[in-house]
């Protein structure tokens, strides 16, 4: 009794919404590092800073980013709830053999809410895990916040919806010394996949290499491909964590 096609179903639906959301995304980041390298303004005297890059800042893009963005970010977020909420709906179903109604994947701070989330009780805490067998609790409860998941605090935070409603541009950058040191540093920048590399040499014996990344971000400057697709790779496991229960072969 029960499986988890729902639960899939959802999964891939939020897989298709990040890829969405890269095909809006590309085009962008390549316009926001075309646009940084043309600002690039070498200082022959640089006291260890080589450039000038005014347009690194954060907050001044070159390209706008469109609403659909955000849009998007909200439907894979959603879709990613709803995919673990359907786990819990089987589970309950599965472990009590009666349909269990209000549950969902819960996101606690606190062992104790969590655990009370199992039945009705007289605190108030709606039983999201009502139906569910203690040591399929104890599984979920691993992913749980308190518990060090920090996957699951990331997904609770940007389903506020003003966490996603401003992207900005994000740049990281990072130098690093070239070894052979016979050669002088390439003045001129070479595009990466992601941004551009840069040499200066601040003196004869010494030549470096400035690495930039550009990337779509929450408005703490936090990568939100990155983010995004790391979650839903842990929601992938939470499922195949799960799914041999579903098949007889359950090792809880």
């Amino acid at each position: 009794m029960g499986d988890l096609k729902g639960a899939d179903a959802w999964l891939y639906r939020a897989e298709e919404h990040l890829a969405d959301f890269q095909e809006i995304s590309a085009p962008l980041i390549d316009t926001e590092i075309d646009a940084t390298i043309s600002s690039l303004d070498f200082d022959p005297n640089p006291n260890n800073v080589p450039y000038k890059v005014p347009s690194l800042g954060y907050r001044t893009p070159h390209a706008e980013i469109p609403p659909r963005a955000s849009v998007l970010i909200g439907e894979f977020i959603q879709a990613l709830r709803r995919s673990l909420d359907y786990l819990i709906y089987e589970l309950a179903m599965f472990d009590s053999g009666l349909e269990q109604h209000g549950t969902q994947f819960p996101i606690d701070d606190r062992k104790d809410v969590f655990w009370a989330r199992l039945a009705k009780n007289k605190q108030g805490i709606t039983p999201y895990l009502i139906g569910v067998d203690p040591k399929h609790a104890a599984v979920i409860e691993r992913y749980q916040p308190y518990n060090g998941a920090d996957w699951t605090k990331t997904l609770q935070s940007i389903s506020n919806p003003d966490k996603h409603r401003h992207l900005i541009f994000g740049k990281h950058s990072s130098s690093t010394g070239i070894m052979a040191l016979q050669d002088r540093a390439d003045q001129t920048p070479t595009r990466t996949k992601d941004g551009f590399i840069v040499g200066w040499n601040p003196n004869d014996s010494v030549h470096m290499q400035l690495h930039v990344s550009v990337f779509v971000a929450f408005d703490d400057e936090t990568p939100i491909y990155q983010t995004l697709n790391q979650i839903k790779t842990e929601v992938g496991n939470v499922l195949e964590e799960f799914r041999p229960c579903f098949s007889g072969q359950c090792h809880h």
